[in-house]
């Protein structure tokens, strides 16, 4: 018989924790038919590993993955959940930790509204081992379904890791395995899929700050990627944004305006269109609140030389094509720091790079990129020149 719960643990150099984390689960008075856990570990250097096979033993309803090298928290997550056979997700970082009795009301919310989704109402986050100190985060949207913009109007909702459908899940490209922020794009690609997302009342989740190993959202601040890795979010919802909001990105400095604070893309953008929801997307944008929904926009406005379109044709792996356009983009956007990086992206995957590579080989290929502490300085100009030659050679 099949768990009604798939639970999914990405493991990374979590030895220390992860005990705590799948002891949880053992909390909410499921029996170990009703749900299964799928570890999957990432490539880690310490006794993870090991760690995993030894409480595998201890429960017939847990299996273990293996990722040979590290590829981030985005593809572990995919790799456990098309491993998984529950008809319900739910990935649980392994420093993080359910409250106890607190999943069963979650799935029976779940299934009385009829949802694809649903998320805590409150997570509480506490500092390494000590559970009394924390400080606590409300998703107060309780009468209603988050909406796209709920995530992006400074209204404090975080969906985060959250129950949902794997069916509702099979409707989205799934976690991003290109960028750090894979849990924070889930959640725009989710609902941008037109998922239907609630809240369930006085539920309850802990989460972990400072666990010992850095996360995944540290080591991508610490490397002055901070806004880049929010312009990736975007990304996957431009065809939503209004002509005004793609501009604004398009005009930002993801490179130079990188810290925590008021000093980063989505706290700008949060900014300047708070309570302009019409402002802020495309009037008909719910119309491609559904699968493909980026393909559907371009075919029905018909838009050609876009941003919108070489995003697109750069997401299908139409590297040339897309480039045309981002060169052609140039003029009217002379100040952008992003064109010159799509540019580069696209030369990077034309000489073949594998498709989750081409970010990190970008970085690492335009020696004017210097990456420091939550900085990154970038010349276009010269970004463009490296982009130009690099063409011309494959040509």
């Amino acid at each position: 018989m099949k768990p009604a719960l798939s639970i999914i643990i990405p493991c990374y150099n979590c030895e220390r924790t992860l005990r705590e984390s799948v002891d949880s689960c053992y909390d909410q008075g499921l029996s170990e038919t009703e749900f299964e856990i799928i570890m999957v570990d990432d490539g880690s250097k310490d006794g993870t590993k090991v760690l995993m096979e030894k409480i595998a033993q201890e429960h017939p309803n847990i299996r273990v993955l293996f990722h040979s090298k590290n590829r981030g928290g985005g593809a572990a997550r995919n790799t456990g959940i098309n491993a998984a056979s529950g008809e319900v997700i739910y990935c649980l970082d392994s420093d993080n930790v359910f409250a106890a009795h607190s999943v069963k009301p979650m799935l029976t919310h779940l299934k009385e509204t009829g949802a694809d989704g649903v998320a805590f109402y409150e997570r509480r986050f506490f500092i390494g081992t000590n559970r009394n100190k924390y400080s606590t985060h409300l998703n107060t949207i309780t009468d209603r379904s988050i909406k796209l913009f709920d995530l992006l109007n400074g209204s404090g909702t975080l969906l985060d890791n959250f129950f949902y459908t794997k069916a509702a899940y099979l409707k989205t490209p799934g976690y991003p395995e290109h960028h750090g922020f894979d849990t924070q794009s889930f959640e725009l690609r989710f609902l941008a899929a037109g998922n239907t997302t609630v809240v369930c009342p006085a539920s309850l989740f802990w989460h972990r700050q400072a666990g010992g190993e850095k996360s995944y959202f540290e080591r991508v601040y610490e490397s002055g990627e901070y806004s880049l890795n929010q312009y990736y979010m975007f990304e996957d919802i431009f065809h939503l944004l209004s002509t005004e909001a793609r501009e604004f990105i398009l005009n930002y400095n993801v490179f130079s305006e990188s810290k925590l604070g008021t000093k980063n893309l989505l706290a700008a953008l949060t900014e300047k269109y708070q309570t302009a929801e019409s402002a802020l997307f495309n009037h008909t944008y719910t119309n491609y609140l559904q699968k493909d929904g980026f393909g559907t926009y371009i075919k029905d406005q018909n838009e050609h030389a876009t941003v919108v379109q070489a995003l697109w044709l750069y997401q299908n792996k139409a590297y040339c094509e897309a480039n045309d356009i981002f060169m052609s983009l140039l003029a009217k956007y002379p100040g952008s720091v992003i064109l010159p990086f799509n540019i580069l992206r696209c030369a990077v995957g034309a000489r073949g790079t594998s498709h989750a590579a081409i970010e990190k080989e970008t970085l690492t290929l335009a020696q004017t990129f210097t990456l420091q502490k939550q900085k990154i300085d970038l010349n276009p100009n010269v970004i463009k020149k490296i982009a130009y030659k690099i063409k011309t050679a494959l040509s």
